[in-house]
Formats: structure tokens, sequence, C-alpha cells
């Protein structure tokens, strides 16, 4: 039994460990990849707590309004490096997204925001339209996406409010979404909250503010409206969806009516444009909504509760790793006698693993939150095991010491 003495210096060890790890924790939230080992236990507790429990609740139907320009297509020339023709490409048809953007700005306070989920690379002979509407369109964030040196790539038309809607993948997997990536651009989603809110993010480093909160630039969706509820729903429960040239041949007033204070998103819902997700495949324009719904929600805010949780459950593992001659060492010692090295390394490697997942159901049932338990694991045994190791040289120091002493 450790003495009074040596059990204060355990606990004040505990928690000054217990500080370290809330930093390297908050270090590895921010990172942009998640471990492969993790993502079984995100894909069972976000199914479960969305799926069974249904603890997520709907957005309500009627604040938004979907757009689909999956079937409106044109051909165009495909031209090769030297600008010859050599065949046909398809692209988005562009006289219906100007005579849409029209439609937009002919009464543009009428809508709330509207996403327009297209990125212009070509020309077409079609362009004049879209073009004068793009320069002066009002509450419409336009997709743009990054070259491989993170910086914007070049729209062939001039936008007011431009947004990132490039995913970045884990294992191909739209995991984490990341509302600043590149050299400092700003996606879709945060866009879409700055100009709804009026607000601007702060840019604090390793974590930025917004609304007075501190959040995590990089987060795990949960994806409240899914590609179900958009597409195979019961009409009652499905969110409303018109096709772009069903829209375009409704009267004005209709159309103003369709739209008044929705945010529309205007997308390939239906063909090309999909990733694989926690949920499977999710048309992209979606995953942007999410992540604005996310930031609305407040999912990827540090909240004190949620580091006062973090505080808790890493100072009580921090108890058991520093002090070494633990009760579960010292059971398994005298259990198992010899052979409780190995037992120990294989009991302490699951209890951790277990701990950690046990800690992070907690954070994301309370706070929205997964936690990276293979990296918490990894750190908390290896820590272990210098201690150990630690402790037994300094054993067989002080014993090698007396012995001198005796002689």
């Amino acid at each position: 039994m450790a003495s009074k003495k040596t059990q204060i210096y355990i606990f004040i060890g505990a928690m000054v460990n217990a500080l370290l790890m809330i930093v390297l924790t908050l270090f590895s939230l921010s990172q942009a990849y998640t471990l492969d080992d993790e993502v079984l236990l995100i894909k069972l507790t976000s199914g479960f707590k969305n799926l069974i429990l249904k603890a997520h609740e709907k957005p309500p139907r009627e604040r938004f309004l979907f757009i689909s320009v999956t079937w409106e297509k044109q051909f165009i020339d495909k031209l090769d490096k030297n600008g010859f023709p050599i065949g046909n490409d398809v692209i988005t048809n562009r006289q219906s997204l100007g005579e849409l953007l029209h439609t937009l700005n002919r009464n543009p306070d009428n809508h709330k925001l509207a996403i327009l989920d297209v990125f212009f690379v070509d020309s077409s002979a079609n362009d004049s339209l879209l073009k004068a509407e793009l320069e002066r369109v009002k509450n419409c964030v336009v997709s743009m996406h990054k070259k491989e040196n993170g910086l914007a790539d070049s729209s062939r038309f001039k936008t007011p409010n431009p947004g990132l809607s490039d995913m970045e993948t884990n294992n191909d997997m739209v995991l984490k979404y990341h509302l600043v990536q590149g050299n400092n651009l700003k996606t879709t989603p945060l866009r879409m909250y700055e100009m709804i809110y009026n607000t601007k993010l702060e840019d604090l480093g390793l974590y930025d503010k917004l609304d007075g909160h501190y959040i995590l630039n990089a987060f795990i969706l949960d994806y409240a409206v899914r590609r179900y509820d958009l597409l195979e729903a019961p009409d009652d429960q499905r969110y409303p969806m018109i096709y772009l040239s069903e829209f375009l041949t409704l009267p004005p007033e209709l159309q103003d009516e369709f739209t008044k204070d929705k945010i529309i998103i205007i997308g390939d819902f239906e063909g090309a444009d999909k990733h694989e997700t926690i949920y499977g495949d999710m048309p992209g324009p979606l995953i942007l909504l999410n992540a604005f719904l996310a930031l609305e929600s407040g999912d990827n805010r540090i909240s004190p509760l949620f580091i006062l949780l973090l505080f808790i459950s890493f100072s009580i593992i921090s108890i058991k790793v520093i002090w070494v001659r633990d009760p579960i060492t010292l059971y398994l010692e005298k259990r198992f006698g010899g052979q409780s090295l190995v037992i120990e390394m294989f009991a302490d490697t699951m209890f951790y693993m277990l701990y950690f997942a046990s800690v992070s159901v907690v954070s994301y049932f309370s706070f929205g939150i997964h936690l990276a338990i293979l990296f918490l694991a990894m750190y908390v045994y290896g820590l272990e095991t210098l201690i150990g190791f630690v402790e037994k040289r300094f054993r067989i120091s002080s014993k090698t010491s007396d012995e001198e002493l005796v002689k």
C-alpha cells in the first residue's frame, strides 16, 4: 500500500497528465483524419443514436427547397490541349441555370439563401445570361474547388460569394468535414452560416471561434437530412425537391411562393456527385447542407462541460497509469503468477480501449464529439510501460546500493 505522501504525488501527477491528455485530445480532434480502427465505433454509435433512437431531430421540411439539376444537361465541344474539338462533353445546362438565377434575382430578398453547387470550367454558347446573373446574384453561395496547391481553382465566372465545396476523405469516405481547407479557403457551409447569421469566423490558430464559441474545424457529421429523406421517404415525410426544368415552367408568382423564406439547395442529387459516408452514398449538396446544420446545432463546439468530462475521465485513468502497482495489476499477479506479464499486457490494452470507447460514447451522446480512442489507448499504455520501466530500474538501482552499503 502506497504511503499517504506517495498517494498525494500520484494524484498530482494524474491531474497534470489529465491536462496534457486534454491538449493532445484537442490536437487530435483538429486533425484531418480518423484512424480506421475507430470508424466501426463511429458507425455503431451514430447509427444507434440517429437510426434507432432517432435522437437527432429533423430540421423543418418547410425551411428548404431542393432544386435538382441532375438531368438538366447540354452537349458542348470537348477540346484538346491545343483547342481543337475531339468530341463532345456533357455539362449542366447553362441557359437553364441562367434563367433560374434570373428568377431569384427578380426578387432577391424573397428567399433566405441559395446554394448553387455547380462548378463552371468549360465554356458554352449559352454563357451570357448565366454570367450576367452570377455577377449580380444576391443571397447565394456558388461552389468553387481548390487546386492541389491549396489555392482556389478559377471558375469561368466571377461570383460575389464563392464557397469551397470540396470534400476531404479518409480512405475514400467523407468522415470528417473541414470548415476551412487548403490555403485558408472557407467552405460553403461556413459561408452560409456567416451570411445567414451576419457573423465571421475568428481564426485563432489551432482553434477557431464562431459566434463567441470555440469550435472544431474538423468534425464528424451526423447527417440530419439524408438521401432517404429527399428521394425515398413517404411523401408526407419527404423534403421538397423539384427538377429545374419543372421549376422554370411555373408562373412567376408560384416560383416566388416556392422559394419564399427558403434555403434553396441547387445541385445534383441523383447523379455522379455522390460520396461515401457512414450512412452510405450521400449527394454532395446534402453533405454541404448537413455541415451547415451541424454548425447551427453547435455539434462542433468545445464547451466547458466537454472539457470537464475529459478532465474527470482522464484523471481517473491517469491514476491507474501512474500507480503502476494498481489493484488490477496486483490481482493479476496474485491470480496468474508468472504468466501475469503477458496477461497484464492484454488486459491493460483491452481495458484502455474499452475505457476510452465508453468515454467516447458518453462524449458523443452528450456533446456530439467522437474521441480518438486508439490514439488515447496507445498513449496511456506507452506511458504506463515507461513508468513501469523507470520504477523497475529504480528498484534495481536501490537494491544494488543497499547491497553495496552492507558490504
